[in-house]
């Protein structure tokens, strides 16, 4: 927010603030899933990959039709809050709104590597994502809000690779061989 104040200006500020904050929305089931699945994987990492599929068909159950409902009505509820934010903030929802997915995925990732004591990991990870947001927000900021809403993307995109890798490389520490079907 203190970059787009910045770089973007007051008014941008306030219209991205509330996309995000409808954003946030899709964001929390993603959260709130897998807190049962850490719940269980820290008692028996051997159900592990039985919970991560538990988390992802509820996720498609729950968070598909809200991304759907947030992208098609995103512009009607911006407007509640005045025209401006609806014609500036539409695009930044949807994209936030899509992202939700990538959200999701390293929603499980981080509970794989939290099962696992693995901060460190877990740490230069969300550094990585982190920074590559602000640097791609800067980058883009000639598209205004869309812009750091591509940079959200891309961010959250990096940070599902690099532990997509990481769960691919230790993926027998990770989870279970008995749970791993091929």
């Amino acid at each position: 927010p203190i970059l787009i104040l910045n770089v973007l200006g007051p008014e941008e500020s306030a219209y991205y603030y509330m996309a995000m904050m409808l954003a946030t929305f899709l964001f929390t089931i993603s959260t709130s899933a897998t807190q049962s699945l850490f719940a269980v994987a820290s008692h028996s990492d051997a159900r592990m990959v039985e919970m991560i599929k538990k988390v992802l068909k509820f996720l498609g159950l729950l968070l598909v039709p809200a991304i759907i409902v947030t992208v098609i009505l995103g512009p009607h509820i911006l407007s509640i809050f005045g025209s401006g934010y609806s014609d500036e903030g539409t695009g930044l929802l949807r994209i936030l709104a899509i992202s939700s997915i990538l959200v999701a995925f390293n929603s499980i990732a981080r509970t794989i590597f939290r099962v696992h004591y693995r901060t460190v990991t877990l740490t230069v990870v969300s550094f990585l994502g982190s920074i590559s947001v602000i640097v791609f927000s800067y980058i883009l900021r000639e598209y205004n809000l869309n812009g750091v809403g591509m940079a959200w993307f891309i961010g959250e995109a990096i940070a599902l690779l690099l532990y997509g890798l990481l769960i691919a490389r230790d993926r027998h520490r990770l989870l279970p061989a008995q749970d791993i079907k091929i």
